[in-house]
């Protein structure tokens, strides 16, 4: 645990499932739902979410398929 820096994001999915992104002073990006808590490196969180985001970029491209 450490003092968060800055909130990167807070959001609830159309589920009700409560999400928040955050930033630590020690550079650790928290990410927090419910009772899980995942730690990443400022590098570990950017390839993270470069992966949603093909992920992301990928499910767009076959909805129409789907």
């Amino acid at each position: 645990m450490g003092i968060v820096n800055q909130e990167l994001a807070d959001f609830e999915t159309p589920s009700g499932q409560h999400y928040q992104i955050e930033l630590n002073e020690s550079g650790i990006v928290h990410i927090h739902t419910d009772h899980v808590r995942i730690d990443l490196t400022r590098d570990e969180f950017m390839k993270l979410a470069q992966r949603v985001t093909e992920g992301y970029s990928k499910l767009e491209e076959m909805k129409d398929g789907i």
